[in-house]
């Protein structure tokens, strides 16, 4: 029987390793945070006009430094341990300019939504649409068969939660108001659903809360 030493409380993982609302509690995690520090801009004028920038950061050690804070995971799994299990598509823009820098259409939009399809089976989106798509119409485009189950995020017992309500309504408050172009944010909100991977919001580089 092999022994091991307890390990002390900062070496431990706690809950927020396993649980998904705790995730932004595992980036202060000692035992599995691993910070990197970047920039966004080499012209040090336009890169402080940056509001996620900061100057002289104090890290634990005692180590001042510059940038824009990049939290990344050091444990087994990576960065699952802190992306509370949300799955975005990015943009249609961002999969084409991939596929132009590198002069390789395989990266285009519209085959990688190919594979996202073969990959995810979407379990949140009306009984209509999941109808439709049986027969070849599937507006959507997401996928029905495949390993990555894709559910709604939080359930309707949670709204009975104030504080949760609260935090949620003030979220989607100040990304409104951040944000122009409100009208057709809106618009897209009532076509998705609330879904950031409906096809046709994301083919339109849509923005808003989902």
């Amino acid at each position: 029987m092999e022994t091991r030493p307890i390990p002390k409380d900062k070496d431990r993982l706690p809950d927020d390793y396993d649980v998904p609302v705790f995730h932004a509690a595992s980036t202060e995690n000692e035992a599995i945070k691993w910070d990197y520090w970047v920039r966004h801009f080499e012209d040090q004028k336009l890169q402080q006009r940056d509001k996620k920038w900061r100057l002289q950061w104090p890290e634990p050690d005692g180590e001042l430094v510059n940038g824009v804070w990049y939290p990344r995971a050091g444990c087994l799994g990576g960065c699952t341990a802190h992306n509370a299990m949300i799955c975005v598509c990015p943009h249609n823009a961002d999969w084409d300019n991939l596929a132009r820098l590198t002069n390789d259409p395989s990266w285009g939009a519209d085959n990688m939504r190919k594979i996202f399809q073969r990959l995810e089976t979407c379990h949140h989106r009306v009984i209509l649409y999941r109808l439709l798509a049986m027969i070849g119409i599937n507006p959507t485009r997401h996928g029905r068969n495949g390993w990555l189950s894709t559910e709604i995020t939080i359930p309707k017992e949670a709204l009975t939660d104030m504080q949760l309500s609260k935090a949620l309504w003030l979220s989607a408050a100040a990304e409104f108001e951040a944000f122009g172009s409100r009208l057709k944010r809106i618009l897209w909100f009532l076509l998705g659903q609330g879904d950031p991977n409906d096809w046709r919001l994301v083919k339109e580089n849509a923005e808003g809360v989902h």
